[in-house]
């Protein structure tokens, strides 16, 4: 027997209760209609018998078993072989024929007796969507009855129905009740007087009328048993599902694939960049010159401070601004990179010698193309490097020379002196526009001799990467001392801007896979509530 014992509804988002202390009970056969206005808690004591909502307060007794306090496996036998639901808008799945909607859980031999029996035989490979109104109430009845359920609850099974179909149903539920209980929640009084053994009547959450035209005290024999679906109908279903779905689910795929493909395109080109930038350096920017002087200045802090924001000063105040570092180069200092010279494919020093600045390499270069005059091969001779025609005033004016311009046979064989020694310019050249010494000028001396002067400043240039470490770690055992890494600079700045860009495309590739995560939700959303 099914009772209802002081059973209570107080939803959370209401002061009012739903259902105030209802006390029925109900045999294990027969049509029971319950009637009464919109709102006054029919649906709600329906979905407390089929245990989908739960009491606040009182039991729902199945042969003195409480339903609400069952274990989940046991409940799950109580929702799928003991009630039925039959419900006004169908709930059929249109991807799918009469016979998969009958069968959605695991196939059944009852099936085709229970199509004969609601002249459903000749529909059974007939998709939902092409059936008349009736025809999917009959469908989904087939449904709830395919378990052998040993209660049906049907919530406005003629809500949506013209009034003759509504009575063929309403004969098919008389004819079903001969055999087991149904509860028809309706509003439509006239067919529940006519069919009914027992008509309720619900106002305000309460019993205000019963019939009781019929009464059976009998058992249930509720014996719960395990409901699995099998693997196979699980897998049938998502195969129909995805077939019955197709642009649903391009849709699903390719909403994610646009977020995830940009993502990963971001940070691939990002990778590949920063990975390039490396072997760019070991090939190429490797013979770069490392820069080192007595006045030196990070060109990495100076290039940085470009990318971050200007630092704010207080009003009426004076702030002392930090001097370029000073290197204290020393005779050690100079002899441990004569012991490198190997590692070096040039080294270039300048020397401020008798109030003249002289460039002195360690050998001939050959980058360094004669426009006027000849190469300097003896010792007290010196070729003038231009750079696109132009030269430091300061140098020029260093030997003597002051006007503004000069034509090059003015300046060849020009002499001065350097501490009482005589040197000659034999020759004008300018660096190739496509080395690395595109950028060098002045007066380059050619000798041997060992100068004692320390330099103002050392160019060296690496033969290649490996090398280039060699000389990098013989420059760091004094910390003292800074250097400027030209191809480090540029390799660093550079990563800087690209990984600024990547933050950027990053943030737009997150906001286009979020964009697409709320629209797998909202397709997953409508299949969940499908």
């Amino acid at each position: 027997m099914l009772i209802l014992k002081n059973i209570s509804k107080q939803y959370h988002d209401s002061k009012n209760y739903t259902l105030k202390n209802i006390n029925l009970k109900f045999a294990n056969k027969g049509l029971v209609s319950i009637l009464g206005p919109s709102g006054c808690g029919k649906s709600t004591l329906l979905n407390i018998i089929s245990s989908i909502d739960t009491p606040s307060a009182g039991k729902l007794l199945i042969d003195n078993i409480n339903i609400n306090k069952l274990s989940p496996r046991t409940l799950n036998y109580y929702h799928g072989k003991f009630i039925g639901l039959v419900y006004q808008n169908y709930n059929l799945l249109n991807y799918m024929n009469v016979v998969d909607n009958i069968e959605l859980i695991n196939k059944s031999k009852h099936t085709k007796s229970i199509l004969d029996y609601l002249h459903l035989s000749d529909k059974k490979f007939c998709s939902v969507k092409n059936l008349s109104g009736g025809e999917k109430q009959r469908v989904s009845i087939a449904r709830a009855l395919v378990n052998n359920p040993r209660i049906l609850l049907c919530d406005e099974p003629t809500g949506a129905l013209d009034s003759k179909t509504s009575e063929e149903i309403m004969k098919l539920l008389k004819d079903i009740s001969k055999k087991i209980l149904v509860i028809v929640v309706t509003h439509n009084e006239n067919l529940a007087k006519q069919y009914s053994d027992r008509i309720i009547t619900m106002n305000d959450g309460k019993i205000i009328a019963d019939t009781k035209n019929r009464q059976m005290a009998s058992s249930f024999n509720f014996n719960p048993s395990p409901v699995r679906i099998s693997q196979n109908r699980l897998i049938n279903i998502i195969v129909k599902n995805i077939q019955g779905k197709f642009r649903r689910n391009i849709l699903f795929v390719l909403a994610f694939s646009i977020g995830l493909i940009s993502l990963a395109m971001v940070l691939g080109l990002s990778v590949g960049f920063n990975k390039s930038l490396v072997l760019e350096e070991k090939n190429s920017l490797s013979k770069y010159p490392i820069y080192i002087s007595e006045t030196s200045e990070n060109l990495d802090n100076s290039l940085n401070n470009i990318f971050t924001e200007e630092e704010k000063l207080q009003d009426d105040y004076i702030y002392s601004k930090e001097s370029a570092h000073k290197n204290h180069l020393t005779e050690e200092y100079i002899e441990d990179l004569q012991n490198i010279s190997s590692s070096t494919e040039y080294q270039i020093k300048t020397y401020f010698l008798d109030n003249k600045i002289i460039n002195i390499a360690n050998k001939s270069i050959d980058e360094f193309n004669i426009i006027y005059g000849k190469r300097a091969t003896e010792e007290n001779e010196i070729i003038l490097v231009v750079n696109n025609h132009k030269i430091d005033a300061n140098i020029l004016n260093s030997i003597g020379l002051t006007e503004e311009k000069y034509q090059y046979s003015e300046i060849l064989n020009a002499k001065f002196k350097i501490n009482k020694n005589e040197y000659t310019i034999v020759g004008i050249a300018e660096p190739d526009s496509a080395s690395i010494f595109n950028d060098l000028s002045g007066l380059f001396l050619n000798t041997n001799k060992k100068i004692l002067e320390i330099p103002l400043a050392i160019m060296l240039y690496p033969k290649d990467y490996e090398n280039k470490q060699i000389i990098i770690n013989t420059l760091n055992k004094y910390p003292d001392i800074t250097y400027t890494d030209y191809a480090s600079t540029f390799k660093n700045v550079t990563k800087t801007i690209v990984d600024a860009i990547s933050i950027i495309l990053i943030g737009f590739s997150v906001v286009a896979l979020l964009v697409s995560t709320i629209m797998i939700g909202i397709i997953a959303y409508i299949s969940v509530v499908e």
